[in-house]
């Protein structure tokens, strides 16, 4: 039989699919090497992973200081004092954490308690090693290590996913695309979010969905329900997902519904009483007070998916291509329960993160409030381009679709992982927003959008944005216009003050390279000692390192500081 390689999909002249899942066996008999995963695949596979690994590994774009900090703070309050009150560990930190919530005389992570539990063997194994999660040096790295294993298992999991529906060679490509291309790097790469294990376990609850659907595999109700009741543990968004992965087996097959939602419903009793124990209410604060956003549906709504800083066609624009498939084959969607319930999941998360508060996710990237469902938009690919391939006879206009969707894949990688993960004034960008919610915000401005952000249309912008206090924003400041111009410092108080404005932006590691440099290059400047040893000891907890820093300044002539007498309460062999 004569065959067509049209774009990704090798199908038959007479236009039926002869993919690694048709029913036209034979077919796939006589090309194994096309129809099913060649050998190579899995190098390749192997080879990618690793290569995400090191895309993460060594991206300069972090927010490890932010929301995520509290989380393995939880981990190891739970392992050392059986709690997940985090009143000691928030003590040592000496800085008011914006993850810290005070809730009936206690500090709590405001965030779900997810994370933290399925991250205990993690922070076991680094405390073993001398870590200690109160250090934000410590926890950073944590993080980071962490992330830079889940987002290839991500990785992983889709391709898995597609192999059912497409062939592998596709299935790669779609599953590049889609990572690389999407908040799954950008946001999933900077930071151990919430929806980082709460994105995983989607993934993996889909993948347990697909192998059933294909008759592959039978559906362990129990893992099943363990998985759900984890993915709403981890992020109470979670609910839309469950209520369409009991509608599918309630669709196909019910006795693994009522073992999964038996089971699932087991464990959330255990959390409703937990929640009573520990907060005297029926769930944590968080998933009581998220849903009050005061924007306007249609705002949010053009905010979340067109907005130059925060739209998902924007930042990930092939999914305009997913969107396609789905209007030009709605008819199959209507009668395809898995396809109906994707569809379904999708569009209840966009309704409902309007509604979110804030929508735009604070300080951010890009989509980030999406992430979580990413994995739903990823399956409707491989499945309608299994189906579109299969349908449209004219090779022209399936190889014309193909070639937009890599086209628009390659410009969100760039995006994505380009701008996302190594560039930092994507992150600068943020201070430019003084009020999210007006429709003349920098939110909504093409001007200078997020998704382009440069060096230069984040100082022209930023340095006309008023913040709330009335004062200009930060760059007009001699120090922040060091770090935001690029400029090479020249001597030593240059270098000092490009680090101390990249401690105030939250860029704690570049602030350490600089102040290694400046003791580096000027080995007589004792302020580059003294604020070194500052960091080390007020930032990252580390007094051994800092007293030895304010002991080298003061060698250099340099002891009368503002900090002089918290050096002393480190530092008992000062005397002066």
């Amino acid at each position: 039989m004569d065959r067509v390689f049209v774009g990704w999909g090798m199908r038959s002249q007479s236009g039926t699919s002869v993919g690694p899942n048709s029913p036209h066996a034979e077919a796939c008999a006589e090309n194994k090497a096309a129809c099913y995963a060649h050998p190579a695949i899995w190098g390749t596979l192997a080879l990618i992973a690793i290569i995400i690994a090191l895309i993460v590994k060594n991206a300069p774009v972090r927010d490890v200081s932010s929301d995520p900090r509290c989380s393995l703070m939880v981990s190891q309050s739970i392992l050392e004092n059986g709690t997940i009150k985090i009143d000691s560990l928030n003590k040592q930190t000496e800085t008011r954490l914006a993850c810290a919530h005070e809730h009936n005389g206690h500090y709590y992570d405001y965030f779900p308690l997810g994370t933290p539990v399925l991250s205990l063997p993690a922070v076991l194994a680094a405390r073993v090693m001398g870590f200690d999660m109160a250090r934000l040096s410590d926890n950073a790295s944590l993080q980071k290590f962490m992330v830079t294993f889940i987002v290839p298992v991500i990785f992983v999991i889709i391709f898995l996913m597609g192999r059912l529906y497409v062939p592998a060679w596709t299935a790669l490509v779609i599953s590049v695309i889609s990572v690389l291309g999407s908040s799954l790097v950008s946001t999933l790469g900077t930071a151990l979010w919430s929806q980082c294990i709460a994105t995983l376990l989607n993934a993996l609850v889909l993948l347990v969905v697909v192998r059933h659907d294909a008759g592959n595999k039978q559906a362990n109700p129990y893992l099943l329900g363990m998985l759900l009741f984890l993915s709403y543990l981890t992020r109470p968004t979670a609910c839309m997902f469950i209520i369409m992965v009991f509608a599918y087996f309630f669709h196909k097959e019910r006795k693994v519904l009522i073992r999964t939602a038996a089971f699932s419903f087991l464990l959330q009793l255990g959390f409703v009483a937990f929640s009573y124990y520990e907060y005297a209410q029926a769930l944590p604060p968080y998933y009581l007070g998220r849903l009050h956003s005061h924007t306007s549906f249609f705002t949010a709504l053009y905010g979340l998916l067109l907005s130059p800083s925060r739209g998902l066609f924007v930042f990930s624009p092939f999914l305009i291509v997913v969107t396609f498939l789905v209007v030009y084959l709605r008819r199959i969607i209507r009668t395809n329960t898995l396809l109906f319930l994707l569809v379904l999941w999708s569009l209840a998360h966009v309704l409902m993160t309007t509604r979110f508060a804030p929508w735009w996710a604070g300080w951010s990237f890009g989509a980030r409030i999406f992430t979580e469902s990413l994995p739903a938009w990823i399956l409707l690919s491989f499945i309608l381009w299994k189906e579109f391939a299969s349908r449209i006879t004219n090779a022209w206009k399936t190889r014309a679709v193909a070639a937009t969707y890599l086209v628009l894949g390659l410009i969100a990688i760039l995006i994505n992982t380009g701008q996302g993960l190594y560039n930092p004034w994507t992150q600068l960008w943020n201070n430019c927003i003084d009020d999210f919610d007006r429709p003349e915000s920098a939110l909504f401005s093409w001007k200078t959008p997020q998704v382009l952000a440069t060096s230069e249309g984040v100082i022209e912008h930023c340095t006309k944005t008023v913040n709330k206090d009335g004062g200009f924003f930060v760059a007009a400041k001699s120090g922040y216009k060091l770090v935001l111009l690029q400029k090479d410092p020249r001597s030593c108080k240059e270098m000092n003050e490009r680090a101390m404005a990249y401690l105030k932006l939250g860029y704690i590691e570049k602030s350490m390279e600089d102040l290694e440099q400046a003791v580096i290059k000027f080995p007589s400047c004792a302020w580059a000692y003294d604020f070194r040893g500052i960091v080390f000891i007020d930032v990252l907890h580390n007094s051994l390192y800092g007293c030895r820093d304010l002991e080298k300044a003061c060698s250099l002539g340099v002891c009368d500081n503002l900090y002089l007498s918290r050096a002393r309460g480190y530092c008992g062999r000062y005397s002066l």
